[in-house]
């Protein structure tokens, strides 16, 4: 038999009363503050063995309770509203109520509600399934909207969203995700809203997919005002800048709670250790210097000296394969939570002979709780800029430069060309002479993503669409004076100038770049640095070849571009 003893204690730095109350067997404590104001103190209390259950159900550790006053729903394609008694009334071949509306087919560019419930209520679970292929699952992308407000608190591909990076399935599990092998997706971490959840997906891929889905929620749940709704951002840099430190989490300013990250990295430098940067969480009122701060990145994630494949309950990592790595950590049992604002950051340093500053391709999908109303989320990447440079398998994705040889390119001027450990490099010949390199083959619709760097001055670019020197786009490498005009400026042979960057902020002018070229049709777009700098309609040519160009002129000399790695994905 277990005893309670409740003790009143007046606490003289302040208007309240202690109530300690003391389960003696176990030596299991728990306190309360009351106002001394209140006359009376109700203390609840249901005694199960020598457990204690106080304050809201918990359905998990105590499976035994009946009365919760909790109701169960689900809703699905089979019961798109949950409501009672509405299941299963679809028909198949084989008759009414015999699986008649398991799944729908997404059409490309279509969204779809996948629910939109009453409150107060939780949803506890969310199973999916789709089409595996990693584009496919950078391209769907989920949405949520809590309490009515207008924005939505989550927005994420899917893929990352249910737990791994790059689009790559790997099966695991842990405390909050569980991923089959042919990517059965679950996630577990409660969604409370108190009037209304609504949840959308999107496809924003190029094909129609199949799409299975289930919610399990339930209603009728005693939530506080403000309790915490679930957010989800997800981010990409590609590459990240030097010394400017992924931000895993903008400066939210309301109390929460930090639940931890699914954090997705290519390395850029497949030799090199990546992982020596530290996460640095500023919360209510730092400003230099963290509050908390790591000592690594494979240490945030509970491994050590190095990556390794090794998913946990709360840490770890479930892919580290051929410079791609995926990795966790779920804030759990060590709770994160901060009163007025926080804001958390993640370096980028390297072992190379010692601390290194480096740049490599970084995504994060970021968990916290916090009240609503709350502040709309940064623009997410678009779906160009999400499904460049993933997990390669199923894409169609092919290498232009092999990182040997020239293998299927050709010259045309007096420019050099060459391949320098791994790199391809052009300079200007002799006499600051030009020259191009293209391409052998020729490809018409496509997105094209270049990574480079230069050594200025320099005026070179990505040629695509080439026929001739007078049929041909270019993406520009440059520092132009009249009209200004900085790197992921897009070119036209005697149009000149199809669209200008004014901004020279988002160039990395001693460090890596990536450009991207999506062209579909004659809708051209360009990207740098995960900013749009083009985005016209234009005929001049519906196809040819890729180059690099190498501009004419002392002005210019000694000119150098160096080429890290160009890949192409026809659609």
């Amino acid at each position: 038999m277990c005893e309670i003893a409740v003790h009143f204690i007046p606490d003289s730095g302040s208007a309240v009363w202690k109530c300690q109350l003391l389960v003696l067997k176990g030596e299991t404590m728990v306190n309360w503050i009351v106002s001394r104001r209140m006359l009376c103190l109700s203390v609840s209390a249901v005694m199960l063995g020598c457990g204690l259950s106080l304050g809201a159900v918990d359905v998990v550790a105590e499976p035994y309770l009946l009365d919760t006053g909790l109701i169960s729903r689900s809703i699905s394609f089979e019961n798109p509203t949950g409501a009672p008694g509405e299941g299963g009334k679809a028909a198949s071949r084989l008759g009414a109520t015999r699986k008649g509306a398991p799944s729908m087919s997404l059409k490309a560019g279509q969204e779809v509600q996948l629910c939109d419930i009453d409150g107060p209520g939780t949803i506890r679970h969310i199973w999916m399934t789709t089409r595996r292929d990693p584009l496919n699952l950078r391209s769907l992308v989920l949405r949520a909207w809590w309490d009515g407000q207008e924005h939505p608190s989550i927005e994420s591909p899917i893929g990352d969203f249910m737990g791994f990076a790059h689009g790559k399935v790997m099966p695991y599990h842990s405390a909050v995700h569980s991923l089959g092998q042919n990517a059965g997706m679950n996630i577990w971490l409660p969604m409370p809203f108190t009037k209304r959840a609504k949840v959308t997906l999107t496809n924003e891929g190029e094909k129609d997919v199949p799409l299975y889905y289930q919610i399990d929620y339930t209603i009728a749940d005693k939530h506080p005002k403000d309790v915490g709704r679930l957010h989800v951002l997800f981010r990409r840099e590609n590459p990240t800048t030097i010394k400017k430190d992924l931000v895993m989490l903008p400066q939210r300013k309301s109390k929460g709670r930090f639940m931890g990250a699914l954090i997705g990295i290519r390395n850029l430098t497949p030799r090199q250790w990546w992982g020596e940067g530290e996460i640095k969480i500023f919360m209510d009122g730092d400003k230099e210097f963290p509050t908390i701060c790591g000592t690594g990145s494979e240490d945030y994630v509970g491994l050590s000296y190095g990556m390794q494949q090794t998913p946990y309950l709360y840490n770890g990592c479930s892919l580290n394969e051929n410079s791609f790595v995926s990795m966790y950590r779920w804030h759990l049992p060590d709770p994160i939570l901060w009163r007025k604002e926080c804001r958390i950051t993640i370096q980028q340093i390297a072992w190379k002979n010692g601390l290194a500053e480096t740049q490599d391709d970084w995504s994060c999908a970021t968990f916290w709780y916090e009240p609503v109303p709350s502040a709309a989320l940064p623009e997410m990447p678009d779906v160009t800029l999400r499904t460049v440079n993933i997990w390669p398998e199923k894409s169609g994705v092919v290498k232009l430069f092999n990182g040997k040889d020239l293998t299927g390119w050709e010259t045309s001027g007096d420019a050099k060309w060459g391949v320098e450990n791994g790199f391809l490099v052009g300079t200007q010949g002799q006499d600051n002479a030009p020259g191009d390199l293209f391409t052998k083959e020729t490809y018409k619709d496509f997105v094209a993503t270049l990574t480079y760097r230069t050594e200025w001055p320099c005026n070179s670019g990505l040629w695509f669409r080439y026929q001739s020197p007078k049929q041909a786009y270019q993406a520009d490498v440059l520092e132009y004076k009249k009209p200004v005009a900085w790197s992921g400026t897009l070119y036209c042979p005697g149009k000149m100038f199809l669209a200008i960057n004014e901004d020279k902020t988002i160039v990395n002018r001693d460090d890596w770049n990536t450009i991207i070229v999506r062209a579909k049709g004659d809708h051209l777009q360009v990207w740098l640095n995960g900013r749009k700098t083009a985005d016209v309609h234009d005929d001049t040519t519906d196809s040819g070849k890729i180059g690099f160009q190498i501009h004419p002129g002392a002005q210019f000399g000694p000119m150098k571009i160096v080429v890290r790695e160009l890949t192409l994905r026809p659609l």
